[in-house]
């Protein structure tokens, strides 16, 4: 869930998965949790690639400047990060557009 080369093994995939385990712990025990639980993994939020941060959460909360798709580069072959969006299946026009997965107004933590 991380790319950082100088990272820990796992910065980022520990929150993933106590996620999903909490998720399990509700289906399991029959607990329903007062609000809906989303797990998420985010992309680029300490990119060696792009000269941006939280790319993956400005993103999914539509924080992201659309200008950022198309004048931003990566460091190693100059390409915007916009065409490395569509490139990795995703859509940077829905991006710019500020089409989410995830609605602002319902997030609780």
């Amino acid at each position: 869930m991380d790319s950082v080369p100088h990272g820990s093994n796992y910065d980022g995939a520990v929150g993933v998965i106590l996620g999903v385990a909490l998720q399990r712990h509700f289906a399991e025990s029959g607990t329903r949790p007062p609000f809906d639980l989303t797990v998420a993994c985010l992309r680029a939020e300490e990119s060696c690639w792009f000269p941006h941060s939280y790319i993956g959460s400005k993103m999914a909360l539509d924080l992201l400047d659309p200008d950022v798709l198309t004048s931003v580069t990566r460091s190693d072959d100059g390409e915007m990060l916009g065409a490395h969006i569509d490139a990795s299946g995703f859509d940077a026009a829905a991006v710019a557009r500020g089409k989410t997965f995830l609605d602002p107004a319902t997030i609780v933590a």
